[in-house]
């Protein structure tokens, strides 16, 4: 009996052991290591996460809000681009994460200028592409680029190597572009019938130096004289020369040029042609 009493009391020990052990080792478990997620805001909106600090391999949300006038850019991180939605989902990596929505100001809708009823062929608009009052320059544009935006020097860039000999209205005319709505690049003989049928005179307007076409009907427009811009030089002769491109490109063969209009103090020519890449003025006419 004393065998077996010893026998039972080993057992009870060896037991105690081995449910000490397991315990111990549960204790000694290290705990899963995390790692944080930052992100941060451009002006113009605001950013979140659902969590800000996460184990790796788990899923973390992150949403941009953009303010009123401004647009979503993207989710970046280190100065490269992780996302273009605004709600962005991923797995969480073995590191630290810093993110930054990005915004961009909404661009502004082009202003339409008012129709002028010269008691002509077509109605001429008050001022011009880029601009919103009459006496402001607006942009200086090549000849057939409906974007606006190019300042190189090569002749096929505006618009191709074999230009159209008339681009009033077409895809490549900016006024059609811009404002739409009937608008569009007014032709060399509209120009020359506004320069017949108006009586001219240079004058300013709220500072601005240029030339006022005064109508039969007492309809007037002014042209403020934004002179021009070759590649990214703009010329020295702001406010003393006018250049504003004609849809009419030059013929006889020489399809480097294309007509504009053309005046300073007391001089206006309709039929003045120059390459096609320079950067004027446009008026816009529609019917």
């Amino acid at each position: 009996m004393k065998h077996g009493m010893m026998k039972s009391l080993a057992i009870a020990l060896l037991a105690g052991f081995v449910l000490s052990c397991s315990e111990s080792d549960e204790n000694n478990t290290e705990p899963q290591p995390t790692y944080t997620v930052t992100v941060s805001a451009t002006e113009g909106g605001t950013a979140s996460a659902d969590r800000d600090i996460c184990p790796a391999g788990e899923e973390v949300s992150v949403a941009a809000t953009a303010n009123e006038g401004y647009l979503f850019a993207g989710w970046y991180e280190n100065e490269e681009t992780v996302a273009t939605e605004a709600v962005y989902t991923f797995v969480m990596p073995a590191r630290n994460v810093v993110l930054q929505a990005r915004f961009e100001q909404e661009a502004a809708v082009p202003t339409a200028a008012e129709a002028v009823d010269m008691g002509l062929s077509v109605k001429w608009a008050s001022w011009n592409v880029g601009a919103s009052a009459p006496e402001e320059f607006g942009g200086r544009y090549g000849w057939a680029d409906p974007t606006g935006e190019k300042q190189t020097t090569e002749l096929d860039d505006y618009p191709s190597a074999t230009p159209p000999d008339d681009i009033c209205g077409t895809e490549y005319d900016i006024a059609r572009t811009r404002w739409g709505d009937g608008w569009r690049l007014p032709s060399q003989t509209e120009f020359q019938e506004l320069i017949d049928n108006c009586t001219w005179e240079w004058t300013e307007v709220n500072g601005v130096a240029g030339c006022r076409a005064t109508a039969a009907n007492g309809n007037s427009i002014f042209f403020p004289a934004a002179a021009s811009r070759d590649g990214e030089t703009v010329s020295n002769q702001v406010g003393q020369r006018g250049c504003y491109w004609s849809g009419t490109l030059y013929p006889g063969g020489n399809d480097r040029y294309a007509y504009y209009f053309y005046f300073y103090e007391n001089n206006q020519q309709p039929a003045r042609n120059n390459r096609r890449y320079m950067g004027y003025s446009v008026r816009p006419v529609k019917e």
